[in-house]
């Protein structure tokens, strides 16, 4: 049944003021967990120096040896990305100011497919002069697959709460007006009309 005509025009003019029809909002999560199929992690070398020849050459040698162990150890090439690389000046207020260090960096984002081998393979970089160790994840290759999965569970159960919320108001569902995607705490939903 549709509002009176003036509880209608009431109705409609307060959700004006909202900018959309009348209608529910209704939110619905879902976690989907899944085997994951190889790790990732950061390794790389840091050096400071008094000139920048010598921090750069040293992170150019020390490199060479995490990436020879890396491929000692069966990771193949395509699997080492770099994934930052600088050579700055650390400068001290004085006369001239004058650059009293430099500092050199050089990290790798290197995907390990053998998860049972990741710590040892971890140790066998720090053995070759790796420094930096940082950014361990987990992950599957076909993560917009899982995503997928886990959106249209969301949606089930946002409509599943819409359906119930205009059941309750005396109700039914209507159609889809807006779908918002995000994560939880982004507040997104799924927004249906429901007709009194």
């Amino acid at each position: 049944l549709r509002p009176a005509p003036k509880a209608e025009a009431r109705e409609a003019g307060l959700m004006a003021g909202f900018g959309r029809p009348p209608g529910v909002t209704a939110t619905g999560t879902c976690i989907v967990r899944t085997k994951p199929e190889f790790a990732e992690v950061t390794i790389g070398v840091y050096q400071s120096a008094t000139g920048a020849k010598a921090a750069k050459d040293y992170v150019k040698s020390t490199s060479a040896k995490i990436l020879a162990v890396l491929k000692a150890v069966g990771v193949s090439e395509g699997d080492i990305k770099t994934h930052r690389y600088q050579l700055a000046s650390a400068w001290t207020r004085g006369p001239g100011w004058e650059a009293k260090k430099w500092n050199c960096e050089q990290l790798f984002r290197v995907r390990i497919r053998d998860l049972n081998r990741v710590a040892d393979i971890v140790d066998s970089t720090v053995k070759a002069g790796a420094n930096r160790v940082t950014g361990l994840a987990y992950s599957v290759e076909d993560v917009k697959k899982i995503r997928a999965m886990g959106r249209a569970r969301a949606a089930e159960v946002a409509r599943k709460k819409a359906e119930e919320l205009a059941k309750v108001l005396g109700g039914k569902l209507g159609g889809l007006i807006a779908c918002n995607e995000g994560y939880p705490h982004d507040y997104g939903g799924y927004y249906y009309d429901y007709y009194v």
